[in-house]
């Protein structure tokens, strides 16, 4: 017998067709549409399990037809691991244009022989090619289980008699039968094919990625099972053999030797894809510990998919964590319609996000997604709401990383319980204002409201009278001077009628005081304004030991640039304005260092200080006529320039070039800063 003929994988390129057409020498790529890997034989590098090789035990003889029509029959030797004499199953699956006279061989006069073959993932199968070197056999399966030989499913039967072997009608008459006898033919005796293709031309299905294709086409084992060995039938009958007759008279007519080699194969050809659903164009090895298969001859075809269009999993069958918006879809094989997944929308505050059914169909199948462990303080299905004891700053956008403010509300004013998840009080969403109590005031409900006194847990007091002292409620006075209101007592007052100075209260509407209180009033005259303001305790303006609190200072550059303040200036104080529920201050704005989306230019300007203590003092400490720089925060709702205990606020003496030199050069550390996080983003 002579060697494979070279042609075999033109006739495999003229073969196939459907959508193998277009996938078999190269992947297609992804992209913006669906694509597949490249297609190549799966057998390369992989083991058949053959359950007979002839000279595995021990070396044994094998005969076969002559080279000629009715030529006397040829035997050989057949033994294991002997070169020149082995048949393994490895040689149905080498090169077939650098080993074209290799063959796998079963044992002599075997009746059933199966091979199986068994891949470490799910594949893509799209057709078969054999090639015998002995005559096909009368009856054969080709079997694929795709749970790896849990179970079996028959792909195609073969049969010379498909009724009597299997039962069955046969294709030759009935298209799309379960049973064929087109490839069971003895003849040829020598390089008979056997094929199959999963999709032939007249299949319906026009996607290989719908269903019903990946029901078809996905494989981790196939099996060819063999039986009903046929002898190669043109010397059998004597009426057609008299010329050779002629030549050798003692010559039995019938050649049916004893060392009959039931099943030979060239090739074993079985044709195929990574299984990547539309999603990769790219396979790898599965593993990383060398145990993939490796073909130093041939491309292998591997398992492991590169994913793309969002999707995750060894075959793409699966949306990246962040990416479950919509339901997983596999690629259009038909349309080329990509269909990636998409992300959910979680403001950068979670890393994954799972898929609702009930949410999608609710929503009109626009969006499904529900963030998990969302981060940064917030919560909700999109992580855009803040958790309990948080409130949404208004002056960021959605995605900031503090765009949930913790509330601070102090536990002995503020009304309300604490969560149980996050132990806070809650404020209100959009203000950061807390709850407070009957009598107290301030966002974080930390003191008593003008008028009451006794701060507690149970809220404060109201006073007696116009104003009283915070902690123990004994009345005090008030005093007016220009256009500057100071809710202190004693404070040295010139009487315009008798032009002299004296130290009395003056009260908004003394017809509604208390008469009792009225008549208790004790006005002091003195010589000139010196002598009353000696003698007025509280006018700490000009006393500054009075006034004391503790402030803010400038410290590391990532704590000061975390407080994103809004404003930089440097200001005069001309006078403060005590309105009973809050208190003002105007000043002289010198310079403007930073301002943001401020309204604040040089000139005339107003800070609104958020303390403002019994003893006529600002926290932090702003004394009039003194210079300072001031950097602070605007009210997000009032657009109202505010001082707090966030501000800091430095007198601005002789050195201050030094002072600004200082704070633009933290101004712009923080805006790299800032830029870092955004790239980061």
């Amino acid at each position: 017998m002579t060697g494979k003929p070279m042609p075999l994988y033109s006739r495999i390129l003229l073969w196939i067709f459907g959508f193998t057409v277009t996938t078999l020498v190269a992947a297609q790529q992804c992209g913006r549409y669906s694509c597949h890997g490249d297609v190549g034989n799966l057998a390369a590098g992989r083991r058949i399990l053959a359950s007979s090789t002839c000279g595995q035990n021990a070396g044994e003889e094998f005969c076969e037809a002559g080279p000629q029509d009715c030529s006397p029959p040829v035997c050989r030797r057949c033994k294991a691991g002997k070169r020149g004499h082995e048949h393994p199953s490895s040689f149905m699956t080498d090169s077939t244009y650098l080993h074209s006279h290799t063959w796998w061989q079963a044992a002599n006069n075997e009746q059933e022989v199966t091979l199986q073959f068994n891949l470490e993932t799910t594949f893509y199968f799209t057709h078969l090619i054999m090639q015998f070197r002995s005559p096909r056999p009368g009856a054969m399966t080709l079997e694929k289980s795709s749970d790896f030989g849990r179970t079996w499913k028959v792909y195609q039967r073969y049969a010379q008699n498909c009724l009597e072997v299997f039962g069955m009608l046969d294709d030759v008459d009935v298209d799309e039968a379960l049973c064929t006898s087109r490839y069971s033919d003895p003849l040829p005796c020598t390089k008979g094919e056997v094929t199959y293709r999963v999709l032939n031309p007249l299949s319906p299905i026009d996607d290989p990625y719908s269903a019903e294709a990946r029901h078809l086409l996905k494989i981790t084992n196939l099996r060819i099972r063999m039986w009903l060995p046929q002898t190669c039938p043109h010397c059998v009958n004597a009426s057609r053999t008299t010329e050779y007759s002629s030549r050798r008279d003692q010559v039995d007519l019938d050649i049916t030797p004893k060392n009959l080699a039931p099943f030979a194969i060239y090739d074993l050809i079985v044709r195929g894809t990574c299984f990547c659903n539309g999603h990769a164009d790219t396979c790898v090895p599965l593993h990383d510990d060398g145990s993939d298969p490796v073909d130093n001859e041939q491309d292998v075809v591997h398992g492991k998919c590169i994913c793309e269009h969002n999707t995750a999993g060894d075959h793409c069958d699966e949306c990246l964590p962040l990416y479950n918006d919509a339901p997983w879809r596999p690629g259009n094989g038909d349309t080329g319609a990509a269909n990636p997944c998409k992300r959910c929308s979680c403001h950068g505050h979670a890393n994954n996000c799972t898929f609702d059914h009930e949410l999608w169909s609710a929503s009109g199948n626009v969006s499904g997604g529900v963030c998990q462990g969302c981060q940064h303080n917030t919560e909700g299905r999109n992580c855009d709401g803040c958790k309990a004891g948080f409130f949404r700053r208004m002056d960021s956008v959605l995605s900031d990383q503090d765009v949930c403010q913790e509330c601070l509300c102090d536990p002995v004013g503020t009304q309300g319980e604490a969560d149980s998840v996050t132990g806070r009080l809650p404020c209100d969403y959009y203000t950061g204002k807390c709850q407070c109590k009957p009598g107290v005031g301030g966002r974080r409900c930390g003191s008593c409201l003008a008028g009451h006194w006794g701060f507690s847990s149970s809220g404060c007091t109201e006073c007696l009278c116009e104003h009283c002292d915070s902690i123990s409620g004994a009345c005090e006075l008030t005093f007016v001077t220009d256009e500057i209101i100071y809710p202190i007592y004693n404070y040295p007052y010139l009487d315009e009628q008798d032009r002299e100075w004296s130290v009395k209260p003056n009260y908004p509407d003394e017809d509604r005081m208390a008469s009792s209180y009225r008549d208790s009033v004790v006005v002091r005259r003195y010589e000139d304004e010196n002598e009353a303001r000696a003698h007025s305790s509280a006018y700490n303006w000009k006393n500054p030991n009075a006034c004391d609190c503790k402030q803010r200072e400038i410290d590391d550059t990532a704590s000061f640039c975390r407080r994103k303040y809004d404003y930089a200036v440097r200001v005069r104080i001309k006078g403060a304005h005590d309105m009973m529920t809050y208190t003002f201050l105007s000043v002289a704005v010198r310079r403007v260092i930073k301002r943001n989306s401020v309204e604040i230019r040089r000139g005339k300007a107003t800070l609104y200080p958020e303390s403002w203590t019994i003893m006529g003092c600002t926290c932090p400490v702003l004394k009039p006529n003194n210079e300072y720089l001031v950097i602070g925060h605007e009210d997000p709702m009032t657009g109202r320039l505010m001082v707090n205990v966030e501000s800091v606020v430095k007198e601005w003496y002789t050195s201050g070039k030094h002072m600004l030199r200082n704070v633009k050069r933290l101004f712009r550390k923080c805006d790299q800063l800032n830029n870092k996080i955004e790239l980061r983003r």
